[in-house]
């Protein structure tokens, strides 16, 4: 309910009795005493879900993605530590990361962490997971000389964007206003999109542009 509806823990229960899933389990406890036991319990059982998360990291390939970032001021989370994101905000904060397998078509864990070397240190990432092949996808906020010299080392392959006034980028083909210096073109929600790529500092850099 709090999934599908973002509802406090106080009106739960009309959701529950407005869905299929009273008819499904009817003796469910769904008071906000009985679901905050229950949420403090999962909570102290992070082994657990860990073990029971493992079983879905299946097959060969896989994307692991920084979905966002969450703020918290409570004092009993103490995953939550003051850190830097795309907006600037250094509220304590956890990040979101989701690893999905391209061969199930489904996310295979996901975990919170701080930094990009605490996440591929991980257990719960490495144990299991890493042997197969991984494309590390994040925003803006996660390029960093720092992250960068660390999946380069770890010899992990990624998908970063720049920010429009990275050094890496070569603007010099949109500025001379000629389509023949661009790659090439397609269209993404019936917009035209053309792109060229360069290489710099060992690095392969693709420019996206809308101008016609």
């Amino acid at each position: 309910m709090r999934l599908f509806h973002s509802s406090p823990l106080k009106n739960v229960s009309h959701y529950y009795n407005s869905s299929h899933i009273s008819d499904v389990f009817p003796e469910a406890k769904i008071s906000p005493k009985s679901l905050s036991e229950l949420l403090f319990s999962v909570g102290k059982e992070r082994g657990k879900m860990v073990n029971f998360m493992k079983n879905f990291v299946e097959g060969s390939e896989f994307l692991v993605i920084d979905l966002t970032h969450v703020f918290s001021l409570s004092e009993n989370i103490i995953s939550a530590t003051t850190g830097h994101n795309s907006e600037e905000d250094y509220t304590p904060q956890i990040n979101l990361v989701l690893l999905y397998s391209l061969d199930k078509s489904q996310p295979s864990f996901s975990g919170w962490f701080q930094e990009v070397s605490e996440m591929f240190r991980h257990s719960s990432f490495t144990e299991g997971s890493w042997s197969q092949k991984a494309v590390i996808i994040g925003d803006k906020g996660f390029f960093s000389d720092d992250n960068v010299k660390f999946l380069d080392t770890e010899e992990l392959d990624y998908i970063l964007p720049l920010k429009r006034n990275s050094s890496l980028i070569d603007y010099s083909p949109i500025q001379s206003g000629n389509r023949k210096s661009f790659d090439g073109h397609f269209l993404f929600e019936k917009r035209v999109i053309w792109y060229y790529e360069r290489i710099k500092d060992d690095r392969r850099i693709i420019v996206f542009s809308m101008k016609n």
